[in-house]
């Protein structure tokens, strides 16, 4: 790898000035960006190498990123090296289509991230990128509701890529306290399961307590919304939702006392209280 550097390119991933001060002021801070690229023939390719192309990542010690290609048209691996060209970590492609690294920055620095494929590959690319400082990569598991929002509601921004994806094979998954099922959905959302059973008045219960606490976790840039009973498929519904305002992709946070009492779907339970995390596509 080294000497790679001098034949790079280098396409240089901006951070904006804000983002990095907000690491600095909260306690949570999740970043996600995610772009659109070609790899064509005019990109650089070296002998038992590949063809690549070359990012710049400025990062601090004890960062933390996860970095994702997918292509249609060609088989990715993912290569991340110092700013002397030496191999912090190298992972081939999940499957043809798609490759994910994980990593911690050893020290503070610019490193450079190498997206490389065969030497004759070309086609489009997707690429995102989620990047969070240490703090934000675990949280203890009695952390209290409000402390545990804000950390959930914070890694919705990179729809809970280090959840899914192990920094350096640490579990950085975190389920919620008192919670009895937590799950990350297709979507990229965080489910959490505070009841299920036969007990109406105990779901009611649970979704009131919660619906309280959940108040005090928003502020003024979020939107709130609430509902009585609506029915779908004989299913019913209430809830209390907060979503982010004047974002493109919002966050949402989303608590919901569910009756499948008459469902025409045979449910093992009758009554269901779940919150959910999520952010638009």
């Amino acid at each position: 790898m080294k000497g790679i550097k001098k034949f790079l390119l280098l396409m240089v991933l901006i951070f904006l000035i804000s983002a990095v001060i907000n690491r600095a002021q909260s306690p949570f801070q999740v970043e996600f960006y995610k772009s659109k690229g070609m790899l064509t023939k005019a990109d650089l390719v070296k002998k038992d190498f590949g063809r690549y192309k070359g990012f710049e990542i400025p990062a601090n010690k004890g960062e933390a990123a996860d970095f994702v290609i997918y292509s249609p048209s060609f088989k990715p691996s993912l290569v991340l090296a110092d700013e002397k060209g030496s191999v912090i970590k190298q992972v081939p492609g999940r499957d043809e289509h798609t490759a994910i690294l994980s990593a911690v920055f050893p020290k503070s620095g610019n490193y450079i991230l190498y997206l490389v494929a065969d030497e004759s590959a070309s086609g489009e690319y997707d690429f995102q990128y989620a990047f969070t400082n240490e703090n934000s990569l675990s949280l203890a598991p009695d952390a209290d509701f409000k402390t545990a929002v804000s950390y959930l509601t914070e890694h919705a921004k990179a729809y809970f890529l280090f959840f899914d994806n192990p920094v350096d094979g640490k579990d950085t998954f975190y389920k919620m306290k008192d919670a009895t099922d937590v799950n990350l959905e297709r979507d990229g959302s965080y489910s959490a399961v505070f009841y299920k059973g036969n007990d109406m008045a105990a779901a009611q219960g649970i979704f009131v307590e919660l619906s309280a606490k959940l108040k005090e976790c928003f502020n003024s840039d979020w939107e709130k919304d609430t509902t009585d009973w609506k029915t779908e498929k004989n299913i019913r519904e209430k809830y209390i939702q907060f979503k982010e305002k004047s974002q493109e992709e919002a966050r949402i946070v989303k608590l919901s006392l569910y009756d499948f009492s008459n469902a025409k779907q045979n449910y093992r339970f009758s009554y269901g209280v779940t919150l959910v995390f999520s952010k638009e596509h």
